[in-house]
């Protein structure tokens, strides 16, 4: 019977030959096209203006508890969950994942089984006649393995994948970008909700006052000892405050909505659900100062200027693969098995088959299609470099802008809070004097009318200055601790 288990190994001399042609493939690969990523330079601050304050932590990590309300924690935890930007964001993540896994495998030998069965008929009348005898109808087997390899003589394959890796980077810093944008919004959102559940509060209680007070005047009329134009301007003044009333539910309910959307619910949700509300506009903690001295340096870790440094990289390795369209390929190949007419022979000494080949392909004429890649990789570095720059520039204003809005947000909030304490005392004052006599009730109206408003006002600063904070937060990348206070950085 026929050894049909014989060890599979290839000549000795086609192994030294493969081993010498490994040997140098792998010197080979390690060179590279691409150019060192050169980063736009930067004139910028040391550090970023001292603000009062002693400098608490405002953490990288959930930056969003610092405001210590946990109905907060909660539906922002549900939004990073839930939210389809977020979840498309990850997606996007996954699929750059998938590309450089492909693009590293591009670096490797492939190697595959083959097996294969024929049967056929040749014919009786070519022009090479058969001898007498010979079968006409054959059959053939085959079983064997097949490894195939490119040389990465010039490293186009390690940039290849150096581009990916950056591509899959950028990948995870945008999405980065996407979640500290939902966190934002949702925070911002939660305090414009609870500004205008404050603002409808206030509205009610003002518009129960004067529905009141309105219910006097007409006693009175009917007692003979009230004025009609009286009773006309309360009437006016509680209808302002429906009018108000109405608007402000309104306002809130279309940002309850556009919350629960960022929440991520299902249809039935945003019409039958609600937002889980917790302290009061108020009663939120006040945010922290940002420390005196925080180095701007501090921005190279927002993940948007991250990502465009990615992006940067990867341009700059595609540069590598371009160039290397101008110089030949090498390509190996290799065969071993068995062919046989008959199933039980093909894996038999004498049915033993092998192969090994090498071929050399180099770009002779292209019609400058190796030019155009080149340009092409050039051009694509030069518009990442841009964008790195223009993407650095915009995070330092956005800085810059937010320290100024958080800056005059706290002193409006103060002095509308100061403004409410004299018209306080100048309703007070015009009360005494309508009831005295001394004054017409129009007095005692604007004084009304007056602090209403500015306590509509004083909710609002306070919201404004919340959401400054955010803003800062979140162009900072998230916050800052208070180990960074004390950094330097050179300038460029």
């Amino acid at each position: 019977m026929p050894d049909l288990v014989e060890p599979l190994a290839l000549p000795k001399r086609g192994a030294r030959l493969a081993g010498a042609l490994a040997a140098a493939l792998l010197a080979a690969a390690c060179s590279s096209l691409a150019p060192p990523v050169q980063e736009p330079p930067l004139d910028i601050p040391a550090a970023w203006p001292s603000q009062s304050g002693v400098g608490e932590q405002a953490g990288t990590q959930d930056w969003w508890t610092m405001f210590a309300d946990p109905s907060l924690d909660r539906i922002v935890e549900e939004s990073l969950a839930h939210n389809l930007d977020v979840a498309a964001a990850m997606a996007r993540v996954e699929e750059a994942r998938a590309l450089a896994a492909a693009a590293r495998a591009d670096q490797w030998f492939s190697v595959q089984g083959t097996a294969g069965a024929a049967r056929g008929r040749v014919s009786e009348r070519s022009a090479t006649s058969l001898p007498p005898g010979t079968p006409t109808i054959g059959e053939s087997y085959s079983i064997g393995i097949e490894a195939a390899y490119e040389a990465d003589l010039w490293g186009r394959y390690r940039d290849a994948s150096a581009s990916a890796r950056a591509s899959l980077a950028a990948s995870r810093y945008a999405q980065a970008v996407v979640r500290l944008a939902v966190a934002s919004e949702v925070v911002q959102g939660y305090f414009d909700l609870r500004a205008l559940d404050a603002q409808v509060d206030l509205t009610r209680r003002t518009l129960l006052t004067r529905n009141e007070a309105v219910s006097l005047r007409e006693k009175r009329l009917k007692g003979g000892t009230g004025s009609a134009l009286d009773l006309h301007q309360d009437q006016a003044e509680a209808a302002a405050a429906q009018a108000t009333l109405a608007e402000l539910s309104e306002r809130a309910s279309l940002t309850e909505s556009a919350l629960a959307v960022l929440l991520g619910r299902n249809p039935r949700e945003l019409f039958e659900g609600g937002i889980e509300r917790g302290k009061t506009i108020d009663a939120l903690a006040a945010p922290p100062q940002v420390p005196g001295g925080l180095p701007s340096q501090l921005l190279a870790r927002r993940p948007d200027v991250q990502r465009s440094h990615a992006l940067l990289a990867a341009a700059t390795a595609e540069i590598g693969v371009a160039r290397a369209s101008y110089l030949p390929s090498l390509s190996l190949t290799a065969a071993y098995g068995g062919e046989s007419s008959a199933l039980s022979d093909v894996l038999t000494s004498p049915a033993r088959v092998w192969q090994l080949a090498a071929a050399l392909a180099a770009p002779l004429f292209t019609a400058g299609r190796a030019d155009a890649a080149v340009d092409l990789a050039n051009a694509r570095e030069r518009e990442a470099a841009a964008v790195y720059q223009q993407t650095a520039l915009n995070a330092f204003r956005e800085v810059r802008d937010a320290l100024s809005r958080r800056s005059w947000a706290v002193e409006r909030a103060q002095a509308q809070q100061t403004r409410i304490q004299a018209l306080e005392n100048a309703r007070r004052l015009a009360r005494v004097r309508y009831d005295s006599g001394y004054s017409g009730y129009l007095d005692v109206l604007d004084a009304d009318r007056n602090l209403f408003q500015s306590q509509l006002d004083r909710v609002a600063a306070r919201r404004d200055s919340l959401v400054a904070s955010v803003d800062l937060i979140k162009s900072l990348g998230g916050g800052w601790t208070a180990e960074e206070a004390p950094m330097a950085m050179q300038s460029n």
